[in-house]
């Protein structure tokens, strides 16, 4: 048989394959996934992902598809929430897993922290003291300070030239955690 014959026929046999392993993937899930634009085979979403500005797409796509939006990156499929109500509801107040990262949490012993926190009882315990200090109305109690910090940081950006920009920029940043903790 030709070469050439047989190569057009292997390609056509591999793009076969693939178009059939790519149609057979999407139908693994048992349940329903909410609306997204249409992936490619493989690559998934990777073109419709925007590289700037990401909020104005995921706006874009929550007109279009709704406050639930299922993209495939790779093989990997990520669910965008478009709604703080939903958003709160499936990630605060029915959270009962959070991700597990070996290397920083149990091999490094951060496990504990606030971040890395498996959910349950605990976690809602450090949600609720976080809150007394960083939450939404007592940030408004911070402004006065962080208007004064910034104020502070340009007179002495002004004064040294810049020199050491990015030391003064640490210091402020330290100050005004200092001042909250």
């Amino acid at each position: 048989m030709d070469p050439v014959v047989l190569e057009l026929i292997s390609a056509s046999l591999l793009i076969s394959a693939l178009i059939a392993y790519a149609l057979f993937r999407r139908k693994e899930h048992p349940l329903p996934l909410p609306p997204g634009p249409a992936p490619f085979p493989f690559l998934g979403n990777v073109y419709d992902m925007p590289n700037e500005y990401e909020w104005l797409t995921y706006s874009k796509w929550g007109q279009t598809f709704g406050p639930l939006i299922h993209i495939h990156l790779f093989g990997k499929p990520i669910i965008i929430i478009n709604s703080y109500k939903i958003a709160s509801d499936l990630l605060i107040r029915h959270s009962t897993n959070r991700p597990k990262l070996t290397m920083a949490g149990e091999l490094m012993g951060w496990d504990l922290g606030v971040a890395l926190i498996q959910g349950g009882e605990r976690h809602r315990k450090y949600r609720r003291m976080m809150s007394k200090f960083l939450g939404a109305k007592v940030v408004e109690n911070y402004a006065k300070d962080q208007e004064k910090g910034a104020v502070n940081l340009v007179a002495q950006l002004i004064h040294s030239r810049g020199a050491g920009f990015d030391r003064k920029v640490l210091t402020m940043i330290a100050s005004g955690i200092v001042r909250i903790a």
